[in-house]
């Protein structure tokens, strides 16, 4: 649809009484329309972008009703989904396309000269086009970030990044020290890693579960978690649910979701061990949340829990060159093998918007960052 064209504008008005509001696509980009009703003035169409950087300039968040917000927080969610959505097909054009030139030629035993010259010309390609994709993302993260550190309710949360103070590492990985060669630690990390599982994530279905359980709030899991059961003594009623930040439209109730990553494989463990990692990320974790203070309160039970200890904490919401958020190592009891030590695993904590960046960003990031050919091959 072109909305300079009259006839596109007439079709507009005969479908404004059928919706009230809906999103459609002109000139190959989201619009959200408000439609009014038979003899009312054009369907007003407004420009997602321009929408969120109305909101970013106002100052005066407390004077929003709750219905304004929830829409500003929509149309920051379109604008997320549909900037990442075209920097990854504009990626998806150039970059596949060489990678399977790459791999045909990386396959075979014996190489001309003009496929070596190739082959280092792919390899440079792939680099750069990787590396402008991430650069194309930044400002994207940036938008998103700015919405979640000023959206929010007069009585509502508004993302403070400092509110978690960062921790360097405390303790090396479980590993049998015998063992030598890269391979073997690798093995006997993801063998504890599959012993240990069920101990670490236990835990966290279960701190997921109450957080969602309809009836919970702040005090229910204060109570539950927190040491003095205080979650904050200023506001100690607020409700778990806000209409500005919903995690799942078809499940009201849902204030986190989790997903936990499979065990690491042997190749990339024996790879990442001779790089001179300790693989605390064998059994990980990624938190989802829509509410920055249900993050907040989330990463305080976590804290205070008895089940985990926190060994390091990486805090991330102040990146811009890749999608913010918490990172967590955390130890856990490891009573499943022989040696009297505790287990590290990953726990990462996102928004939604920003995970949604970083699902597709992943694969831009393992490009730009690959330092040999062979990394890249890998990546299929």
């Amino acid at each position: 649809l072109d909305p300079s064209s009259k006839a596109d504008r007439k079709k507009l008005r005969e479908k404004r009484c059928k919706m009230k509001r809906t999103t459609l696509k002109i000139a190959g980009k989201p619009y959200i329309f408000k439609k009014g009703g038979v003899g009312e003035r054009p369907t007003e169409i407004i420009d997602p972008a321009e929408e969120v950087e109305a909101v970013i300039k106002r100052k005066h968040y407390s004077t929003y009703e709750t219905k304004e917000v929830t829409s500003r927080a929509r149309a920051a969610t379109l604008e997320v989904k549909y900037e990442t959505g075209k920097i990854s097909s504009a990626f998806e054009e150039t970059f596949y396309k060489y990678y399977k030139e790459f791999c045909a030629i990386r396959i075979k035993a014996r190489k001309t000269e003009e496929e070596k010259e190739r082959y280092e010309e792919l390899y440079d390609i792939l680099k750069r086009s990787a590396t402008d994709a991430t650069l194309k993302l930044q400002p994207v993260i940036q938008k998103c970030m700015e919405f979640y550190r000023t959206a929010g309710s007069p009585d509502h949360f508004k993302l403070d990044p400092e509110f978690i103070e960062p921790m360097s590492m405390t303790r090396k990985q479980l590993c049998n020290e015998d063992l030598t060669d890269a391979s073997e630690k690798a093995e006997f990390l993801i063998e504890l890693g599959a012993q240990n599982q069920d101990t670490f994530r236990n835990p966290i279905k279960k701190l997921v579960a109450d957080f969602n359980e309809p009836n919970s709030s702040y005090e229910s899991i204060a109570e539950q978690y927190l040491e003095n059961g205080v979650w904050d003594e200023k506001q100690p009623n607020l409700p778990l649910r806000n209409a500005t930040f919903v995690l799942e439209p078809n499940d009201k109730d849902r204030v986190v979701r989790e997903r936990f990553g499979p065990l690491k494989d042997a190749k990339r463990g024996t790879a990442k061990i001779k790089a001179g990692s300790q693989l605390t990320d064998i059994n990980r974790a990624t938190l989802e949340f829509e509410d920055p203070k249900v993050l907040e309160l989330a990463f305080r039970c976590i804290e205070a829990t008895n089940d985990y200890q926190i060994v390091c904490v990486k805090n991330k919401l102040n990146e811009t060159n890749q999608p913010p958020c918490i990172h967590l190592n955390v130890a856990v009891k490891s009573g499943q093998n022989k040696y009297e030590h505790d287990w590290i695993c990953e726990i990462q904590m996102y928004l939604r918007s920003v995970l949604r960046i970083k699902t597709t960003s992943h694969i831009f990031y393992n490009v730009a960052r690959a330092n040999s050919k062979f990394e890249i091959r890998d990546l299929s």
